[in-house]
């Protein structure tokens, strides 16, 4: 069961959803998107709100498999993502920072 995978930007497809985190919020960002079969994704993640945005990576989701398996949870028809920046410049999508059940997304590279 695919749950998320990294793409080429030239994979995207013609609905992107275009997220930008920063380490002010506490390093977590929290989306809300409707449920669909599949989403695409482009992340970036920066030090605060003022700092200049890094991409970490084009991914493709799969909202109704992240819920299925417990990753994210559905909220009046929206999937709700948490993206937490670990430590060690990790992302993961996971319900709570901490969790062991969480998938790793990729590393902010500064």
């Amino acid at each position: 069961m695919k749950l998320l995978e990294k793409i080429e930007e030239k994979e995207l497809g013609a609905v992107v959803s275009r997220w930008t985190g920063n380490d002010d919020s506490n390093r977590f960002n929290v989306c809300k998107v409707n449920v669909t079969k599949i989403r695409d994704l482009e992340l970036h993640w920066r030090k605060s709100k003022h700092d200049k945005p890094v991409l970490v990576g084009h991914y493709r989701m799969y909202p109704e498999n992240l819920i299925k398996q417990g990753y994210c949870r559905e909220v009046g028809g929206k999937i709700v993502v948490s993206l937490f920046h670990q430590s060690d410049g990790q992302i993961t999508i996971s319900q709570k920072r901490n969790d062991s059940k969480k998938i790793d997304v990729g590393k902010v590279r500064w």
